[in-house]
């Protein structure tokens, strides 16, 4: 289920609506710049879909609590060198 779910992250309209309304609000907002320094808690990452997004601005964490889903957000991001 997981993996379909990653797929459509890029296609379906609700998953890329939520994610340029987070990163439009997020440009936009004068005390949020750009900074290695920021720390960014995604809370209820699923997946991750936005973490690498948000990784513009800082580092970045997400925590949710489904474990299916934090594994699978985990091995993505640990098989791009992240963490």
């Amino acid at each position: 289920m997981y993996e379909e779910l990653r797929q459509q992250q890029n296609k379906h309209w609700w998953f890329r609506g939520k994610r340029e309304i987070i990163i439009d609000y997020a440009e936009h907002q004068a005390a949020f710049k750009k900074d290695p320094q920021n720390k960014i808690l995604d809370v209820g990452c699923g997946m991750g879909f936005l973490l690498s997004e948000l990784a513009h601005w800082g580092e970045v964490y997400g925590m949710d609590l489904a474990p299916e889903a934090v594994n699978y957000c985990r091995s993505l991001f640990d098989s791009k060198g992240g963490g």
